[in-house]
């Protein structure tokens, strides 16, 4: 069966906590564990970022597998990004269904998304820690 990426509905934000938790469980060891606990809590924390962000998820045979934090221009943070461009963050697969493309699939609807809604640029928004 395909992958289908959609745009993800409230009930699915547990669902994305807990495949983002376990899919960035890899880099655990390379943090402290007060920066993982913090991570952690970063990534369960959906629902605060869906207040900018627009979460797109891969879901296969009924199950969500992977998502990313789409965020359209002035949505960003504008400390991190200017006002005109798009970012896109939190892109996360389940270590299993890795490989398939489901990554790359989110990832082009982002800059599908960001074409649409007019952006420059299209940023990634990544940290060494979160805090």
């Amino acid at each position: 069966m395909t992958t289908i990426i959609r745009d993800a509905l409230i009930h699915d934000f547990d669902d994305i906590a807990s495949l983002s938790v376990v899919s960035y469980q890899e880099y655990a060891d390379s943090l402290t564990p007060e920066n993982w606990e913090i991570m952690k809590q970063t990534l369960s924390s959906i629902s605060r970022f869906a207040e900018q962000a627009t979460f797109i998820v891969g879901e296969h045979n009924n199950r969500v597998v992977a998502s990313v934090a789409y965020y359209s221009p002035g949505y960003s943070d504008l400390q991190i990004f200017p006002s005109n461009w798009a970012s896109l963050r939190l892109l996360a697969v389940l270590p299993e269904y890795r490989g398939r493309g489901i990554g790359k699939a989110l990832t082009q609807t982002c800059i599908e998304r960001a074409k649409r809604d007019g952006a420059e640029v299209i940023g990634l928004y990544t940290r060494a820690t979160s805090h």
